[in-house]
């Protein structure tokens, strides 16, 4: 685990490549509107337990910054059903102009995931 240290004196912290999580899974940005669209108490506590979660997941030691991606996030995609089950605005969507949002960032994300792939894949190999 990679914690940061003093040295010299100075409190020094790693450095590691890292991603933006919601470039990479772009449903964040819509779980986020969708839980801060009206916060009644059942929304809250789907924030409570989400943002739980989070948390927990940033104390693990390879959450993100010693690999590409955030794989660990992904997992927590399922919940969503639960917050988007109860948005009307899911359930009466109706393919608009601002259906390209969504869009926009699925594209973006997968892009970034491609670029990431072979980046990751051209580095030489140390044996």
């Amino acid at each position: 685990m990679k914690l940061p240290q003093i040295q010299g004196g100075n409190l020094v912290w790693p450095l590691f490549n890292g991603t933006l999580f919601f470039l990479v899974n772009p449903v964040f940005v819509m779980l986020a509107v969708s839980l801060f669209k009206g916060l009644d108490r059942k929304r809250i506590i789907y924030l409570l337990c989400f943002l739980t979660q989070f948390v927990l997941l940033l104390t693990h030691k390879t959450m993100g910054g010693y690999q590409f991606g955030c794989r660990y996030l992904t997992d927590m995609i399922p919940f969503m059903l639960f917050v988007f089950e109860g948005d009307r605005d899911f359930k009466t969507y109706q393919p608009t102009k601002a259906a390209m949002l969504p869009f926009a960032l699925l594209l973006l994300g997968a892009v970034i995931n491609i670029y990431g792939a072979v980046w990751f894949y051209s580095l030489p190999l140390h044996g």
